[in-house]
Formats: structure tokens, sequence, C-alpha cells
């Protein structure tokens, strides 16, 4: 990594479903990779934001409590997990 730069290679499939998510999410797919780069890096929960989205999209949405609790909870075990 030379002055801040990295530069990954990554296989055929994953770019394929690069692709098909930033499409998805109307992105480019540097600006979208960089997106959910970041957000791992900051410890994002992908896969609990997609079953919530996937949930709003089956279901017609989720009550608003139910969504505040999950993050409350998600809030509290960071927490917990940083000391």
């Amino acid at each position: 990594m030379a002055d801040g730069v990295l530069i990954i290679t990554i296989d055929e499939a994953l770019a394929g479903r690069l692709k098909l998510a930033a499409d998805e999410a109307g992105e480019t797919v540097e600006s979208y990779a960089r997106r959910v780069l970041d957000a791992a890096a900051d410890g994002v929960d992908w896969a609990e934001i997609d079953r919530i989205c996937d949930a709003a999209v089956t279901h017609g949405g989720m009550p608003a409590e139910q969504a505040l609790d999950r993050f409350a909870a998600d809030v509290e075990a960071r927490l917990a997990r940083q000391g």
C-alpha cells in the first residue's frame, strides 16, 4: 500500500456480484465498493441491514418500534464489546 492507496484483485464471480449490487444500489462499482468497505471497517452489520430491507420489501415494512429495538440492542452490544 503506497500513499494510502490499496489495490485488490478479486475473482470474476465476486466482481459480478459486486457489479450487480452496485447496479441495484444505483451506484458505480467503485463508489459502492468504497462505501461497503468503509462500513465494514466501521463494523456495520450488512447482514442485518439486508434482513431489514428484505422484511420491508416482503412484508411492507417493519414497525418503527421493532427497528428501534434492534438498533438499540446493536448499539448496546457494540458498546459492550468495546469494554
